[in-house]
């Protein structure tokens, strides 16, 4: 969990062993053997599209085979990066296996692009918005935050043009309540939800117009435009080909400057108290 990984760093002959890997790893002794010429090394997995049920039997594979759990970090490991993608039960289980194990990093970066929708954005956003507000020591226990499960540090949101419905709301109440700056390209534009199959005679359907977005200034938000990113940038095809992820990488960028600029640590433990 501590190294940031490429593709492109991994010599063109290992590929298919890795590849051939991911397809096979349920810890049986031929998953072992195929990772034996790459133990020890690090590198970098990047799905083109990525799955919940891949991810995780890679990540138990991994930690079967002695090697590191694919989280996304950078930075050596003082960056947390979680992708949600989308706003249902699959979006609510992914943040949750992602965020919690990475809550004590200097930084997070939350990746809602391509996020196909749904409705627990509120959800997820309340987790985001916790403060911390004080500390606590435990004999057997150890340091604790008050909140129990609360980040601290800089974060930033990365989006683009398939960001969706809900996914095109979450980063604008993330942008509404502080939480950081929007990077990458402007969202998709549609949440006006809909409801109901009316069934037409040449086998299509129409669907009617139900739920609506509006703000506190009693104006239509976000419909038909989408939510502007605070640093614009695109994830030219040229770039992407090779490898590269510019949006991650202005991420990976803005939050580093952020850490050094504010840094912020937990305070530790007071001295014991003396009590006549």
């Amino acid at each position: 969990m501590n190294h940031f990984l490429s593709v492109r760093d991994l010599p063109r002959q290992d590929v298919p062993r890795l590849f051939a890997l991911i397809a096979d790893l349920k810890g049986r002794q031929k998953a072992r053997d195929r990772m034996t010429p790459l133990a020890g090394r690090t590198m970098a997995l990047i799905f083109e599209k990525p799955s919940l049920r891949t991810r995780v039997t890679f990540e138990a594979g991994m930690t079967q085979l002695g090697g590191h759990a694919i989280y996304y970090t950078a930075a050596d490991g003082r960056i947390g990066y979680v992708h949600i993608p989308n706003m249902g039960g699959d979006g609510l289980n992914e943040f949750v296996r992602q965020y919690y194990p990475q809550i004590r990093k200097q930084g997070m970066i939350i990746d809602v692009r391509n996020n196909g929708g749904g409705f627990v954005s509120e959800m997820i956003l309340e987790r985001l918005r916790r403060v911390l507000a004080g500390m606590g020591n435990s004999r057997s226990g150890g340091v604790t935050t008050y909140p129990s499960q609360v980040f601290y540090g800089p974060m930033v949101c990365l989006i683009n043009h398939y960001s969706a419905s809900d996914g095109d709301i979450f980063p604008y109440f993330f942008k509404k309540y502080g939480l950081g700056p929007l990077i990458g390209t402007r969202t998709w534009g549609g949440v006006v939800g809909i409801r109901g199959y009316s069934p037409l005679v040449d086998g299509g359907y129409v669907t009617r117009p139900e739920f609506g977005t509006y703000g506190l200034e009693g104006q239509w938000i976000i419909e038909g435009h989408g939510v502007d990113p605070d640093i614009e940038v695109d994830n030219r095809d040229d770039l992407v080909v090779q490898g590269r992820d510019p949006q991650l990488e202005k991420g990976i960028e803005v939050v580093l400057e952020e850490i050094r600029k504010n840094p912020k640590t937990l305070p530790p433990v007071p001295p014991p108290a003396l009590k006549n």
